[in-house]
């Protein structure tokens, strides 16, 4: 089936910062949120792809196929969602990491969603522009550090909080202020601090609060800036 294609063009938040753009058809996954992410061990032409969906298909999915439609590389492929996406609901964030894509042009992925008790699909095709992934210098950090000051401590939770929910500076080093490491930053990140620190509760995740340094690529959202290593 060939849906009527609308395009929507959205911004992508990288790191390092780089101007990307995606467009897509509507009908069949609305992209909530979508993070490209450049860290150290990748090269021009590498990145993570990083994305939540929203299921705008007209029947409950349970299974996300890609295929790439040029000469590059995807893994995976192949998302099985467990329990399975209602219509109008979110998928958890999902991740891809792309390969051999030429720096500058377009990559282009057809997206099909599937229902396996249906057996109802839906397809459609998303494009992007292949961001320039030079790998940083130096891309530590240390968790739990928001406001990039060096310490872990109270006003780093005040700060992720006050960006969630008053519209408080975004973090320079979004990763930082993913306290329990779990690919996004929401509230649970700023109560994974606060029990840490006045609780007993256990650390912020890999690389911890006290020492700078690295995660493997892929397994943090990215830092624009981080001046305190």
């Amino acid at each position: 089936m060939k849906p009527q294609v609308i395009w929507l063009l959205l911004t992508l938040s990288l790191s390092p910062a780089v101007g990307v753009s995606i467009a897509r058809a509507q009908e069949c996954l609305e992209f909530i949120e979508a993070v490209t992410s450049c860290g150290s061990g990748l090269s021009s032409g590498e990145f993570v792809l990083r994305f939540r969906a929203r299921n705008q298909a007209s029947h409950a999915l349970d299974r996300i196929f890609l295929w790439p439609l040029q000469d590059f590389s995807i893994s995976p492929s192949e998302f099985y969602v467990d329990p399975g996406v209602a219509q109008g609901t979110d998928t958890d964030i999902l991740e891809v990491f792309v390969t051999g894509a030429a720096v500058g042009g377009l990559f282009i992925i057809d997206v099909t969603t599937h229902n396996s008790d249906t057996g109802e699909c839906c397809q459609e095709r998303i494009f992007a522009t292949v961001p320039d992934c030079i790998p940083v210098e130096d891309d530590r950090f240390r968790r739990g550090d928001a406001n990039g000051d060096g310490n872990v401590d109270l006003s780093d939770g005040v700060f992720i909080l006050d960006f969630l929910f008053l519209g408080g500076t975004r973090p320079a080093c979004i990763s930082s202020a993913d306290t329990n490491g779990s690919g996004d930053t929401d509230i649970s990140d700023a109560i994974t601090l606060f029990d840490f620190l006045f609780l007993g509760g256990d650390s912020p995740a890999d690389p911890g609060p006290r020492d700078c340094g690295r995660v493997p690529p892929g397994l943090a959202l990215g830092c624009n800036t981080y001046n305190a290593c």
